[in-house]
């Protein structure tokens, strides 16, 4: 059994990172910015490499990041460039994912992968109702996502701010108060102006994002939605994330929010 749940969740891991692979593919073939493309390929890297040390071990990791399969640049066709830098990646995760369905064995062999470790990392959330909502400036918004939750679907959501300290640094209060969430509403708002070389423009928080990210690698992003209000621009890294957009009040959006916590589970 425990054999059979290491496999699984490897695959299930394999298949994140290809599906965030294909978004950044996707985005090139649509914008055409090979440069952005290019640095969203390296951050993609490190965080697959992290993904596979944790599902297989450092060695497998370390074979990932050292192989060098960025080809010979064309500078005519750096767009084309990408989309071939990210097949070959798929690639190689396609390799690896097979060696899993055919040899389930190789997962759990991998060090520091033991069946408790599996079925730790499988069990289900302490509070399967519980919302963590994050938030930025808009605390009247975050707010009303709180008694949407509670009025409508009974579910128990967490403010980390309404929270007690308890001697905790921010960082400890929010990685103990996170750690019961089965599922995270990220609230991004245009609290911060950024002047770039196009312009100014709004975005959300950095914890917001920080926090974000968080959710997305400890629940996965399947259990994460966004709820973007108009008129904040988001970063590019939020590709792939469930995004649901609203105008003035997150009360427009309980369709939708609706939608993926059923998909989700959670309801």
């Amino acid at each position: 059994m425990y054999q059979q749940l290491s496999a699984q969740y490897a695959i299930e891991a394999i298949d994140e990172f290809l599906e965030e692979l294909e978004a950044i593919v996707t985005k090139v073939e649509q914008d055409r910015d090979h440069q952005t493309a290019g640095d969203r390929l390296q951050r993609w890297k490190f965080r697959t490499v992290e993904g596979i040390k944790t599902k297989f071990g450092a060695e497998e990791a370390a074979k990932f990041e050292s192989d060098n399969i960025t080809s010979v640049t064309h500078f005519n066709d750096r767009v084309g460039d990408r989309v071939r830098e990210a097949k070959r990646y798929k690639s190689r995760l396609t390799a690896l994912k097979e060696e899993v369905v055919a040899h389930p064995e190789f997962a759990l062999s991998q060090p520091g992968y033991s069946p408790q470790a599996v079925s730790q990392e499988l069990v289900s959330p302490i509070n399967p109702s519980c919302v963590f909502i994050i938030h930025g400036h808009d605390q009247a918004n975050a707010l009303k996502l709180r008694d949407l939750l509670v009025e409508r679907w009974s579910l128990d959501p967490k403010i980390l701010s309404a929270k007690p300290w308890e001697g905790r640094t921010l960082i400890e209060k929010f990685e103990e108060e996170a750690q019961e969430a089965a599922f995270a509403v990220a609230l991004i708002t245009p609290d911060d102006a950024v002047l770039t070389a196009e312009g100014e423009s709004f975005q959300g928080r950095p914890n917001v994002i920080f926090e974000l990210g968080w959710f997305c690698g400890k629940i996965s992003r399947k259990k994460v939605t966004i709820l973007l209000k108009h008129g904040t621009a988001l970063h590019s890294d939020s590709d792939g994330i469930g995004l649901i957009l609203f105008h003035e009040s997150v009360e427009e959006a309980y369709l939708d929010l609706e939608r993926d916590l059923r998909a989700a589970g959670v309801i």
